[in-house]
């Protein structure tokens, strides 16, 4: 597994900043002990790790359909943090959290990638995690108020 540019260094700087850090993934729940033990080995002081499966029938272009069943929602909607990072839009849809400010991480996209025309609403928008983290310390009460 890969690391993105800045994502230690993000997770270190939160981690020491107070935050539990929780990863919410799409993969099945048998492997989230697994993804934890790696995302540990590369240096990540993550607290734990959800899994939520994207349903194994759904077509492989199913983020494209308008009925997609958000997977991660049931668990930000149990876990209620204060703020959900994701780069997936349709990962904050219909997540029923008023505590919790989306975060939206745009690296460049194609063309068709599923992002490009979904409206779903988010609070925040960076072109990396670690250029939100830096913000967010900066400017922690002001964001979460």
């Amino acid at each position: 597994m890969s690391t993105l540019e800045g994502a230690l260094e993000a997770c270190n700087l939160l981690h020491e900043a107070g935050y539990e850090l929780i990863c919410v993934t799409t993969m099945p729940e048998k492997f989230v002990e697994q993804r934890l033990r790696n995302l540990k080995q590369h240096g990540f002081k993550i607290d734990r790790v959800i899994g939520r499966q994207v349903h194994h029938k759904l077509p492989n272009d199913f983020l494209k359909h308008k009925d997609y069943t958000n997977p991660k929602k049931e668990a930000i909607e149990e876990v209620k943090p204060v703020i959900f990072v994701d780069d997936l839009k349709q990962n904050f849809r219909d997540i029923q959290c008023d505590c919790t400010k989306f975060v939206y991480i745009d690296a460049e996209h194609t063309d068709d990638h599923p992002n490009l025309h979904d409206d779903t609403p988010y609070h925040y928008k960076y072109g990396s995690l670690i250029e939100f983290v830096k913000d967010f310390l900066k400017r922690e009460k002001e964001m979460l108020s």
